[in-house]
């Protein structure tokens, strides 16, 4: 019985649990993010609210700084689908305000970043001229010599590679397209400059980990609790036909959209009230913050010599790209990887888990789920973030 207990245990594969992201010789002037859909909405929402040390972001079909507002139906009308109702001015001041409270940088530091934004000109989730406006919502923090902007006819809701994925007018996981364009490298070239391309097959002899992501967790994160809303208690007829209603908008709005009843009620009913005390916690699930216990990085094969001054670049996934639903395809297939082994940028893939109540699809936070400082340096996601960059750079060891 033991022999065979032993000769189990050793057919079984072990597990290799996630390592601890460790310290490198990096320059601190030469940080940047970039991302795609949700993830290009938290490129631009990280890279606004630390610009004072991030020195520029790269946006694939992403979303203007604070232009949902926290509010979940104009991340889906105006921000995604109807941009025609983005009030840039109003984000600018927003942004401004924002930084005169202190919870965000100072927005004069924006001006020595360098900003790259594509979009397809068929984007069927995000549409082109949301890129536009955040074109616009950049131009007043910079010159237009510092954004370089890139609007490829008829590609789709996509990563553009050279020609990795899905044809670039196809819609569909794992949203990396073959558009003959290299948005990796050109975003990095843009941002950091003077860079090598790419150029055939790259012998990708540094490490790509994985790491334990838990730790870079604001120790204060808090349990988030249901509250039943008043209107549903006044009028649950009303609100059963309104909820609905908007469930069908959600669910064909994208892969951008979440879903989940939190939402419904949090954004669409009016006020809230108790019965009795508030429902069980959802903490456990990681409703209060939704990332991932695992991450993804690329360390360049010239970074593990401390002589050697490295770049580092966070990339930010899209909705429905996370860890738990394609793996690693986005982190090893987007191209990141080839341009950072060539140039000695260390690449950091954070991964956001989907939350059955607060955030199904698994997108990066721009409409307030975790809470009403998503946009800003007190944002759960926005500090676990930039405390895996203060570890890299040694300033969090």
């Amino acid at each position: 019985m033991a022999a065979n207990l032993l000769l189990a245990a050793a057919l079984v594969p072990v597990l290799q649990a996630a390592q601890r992201l460790e310290i490198f010789t990096v320059d601190k002037a030469e940080i940047s993010v970039s991302g795609i859909s949700s993830g290009g909405a938290m490129a631009v929402q990280f890279h606004t609210a630390y610009s004072a040390s991030v020195k520029g972001a790269g946006s694939i079909a992403g979303i203007p700084y604070s232009c949902s507002g926290g509010q979940l139906g104009t991340a889906l009308g105006s921000c995604m689908s109807s941009p025609s109702g983005i009030n840039v001015a109003s984000l600018v001041s927003h942004a401004k305000s924002q930084a005169a409270a202190g919870k965000i940088d100072a927005t004069d530091n924006l001006r020595n970043s360098s900003i790259f934004i594509w979009a397809g000109t068929s984007d069927s989730v995000v549409r082109t001229d949301v890129s536009r406006k955040m074109e616009t919502f950049y131009l007043d923090f910079v010159s237009s010599s510092s954004i370089k902007a890139v609007y490829a006819s008829g590609a789709e809701h996509t990563f553009p590679t050279e020609n990795n994925g899905n044809p670039c007018t196809y819609l569909g996981s794992p949203y990396i397209g073959r558009c003959s364009y290299n948005g990796a490298y050109e975003l990095l070239n843009f941002i950091h400059g003077n860079l090598q391309r790419p150029s055939g097959d790259v012998a990708l002899n540094g490490k790509f980990i994985e790491y334990n992501q838990t730790e870079f967790l604001p120790s204060s994160t808090k349990k988030r609790f249901l509250l039943v809303p008043d209107s549903l208690l006044m009028s649950p007829l009303k609100a059963y036909a309104s909820m609905s209603s908007m469930m069908g908008t959600m669910l064909t709005s994208g892969i951008a959209a979440s879903t989940s009843i939190w939402d419904w009620w949090k954004k669409f009913f009016n006020g809230f009230g108790g019965i009795g005390g508030s429902l069980p916690s959802l903490s456990g699930s990681g409703a209060s913050h939704s990332m991932d216990s695992t991450a993804y990085a690329y360390i360049p094969s010239g970074c593990y010599d401390s002589t050697v001054v490295c770049k580092l670049h966070v990339v930010f996934h899209g909705c429905k790209m996370q860890r738990e639903t394609i793996g690693d395809v986005f982190a090893k297939r987007a191209g990141y990887n080839e341009v950072a082994e060539l140039n000695n940028i260390i690449i950091l893939y954070p991964q956001i888990k989907s939350d059955s109540i607060s955030n199904p699809n698994g997108c990066w936070d721009w409409w307030a789920y975790t809470g009403a400082n998503y946009d800003t340096r007190d944002g759960v996601q926005m500090k676990a973030v930039k405390n895996m960059i203060d570890r890299v750079t040694g300033d969090n060891p």
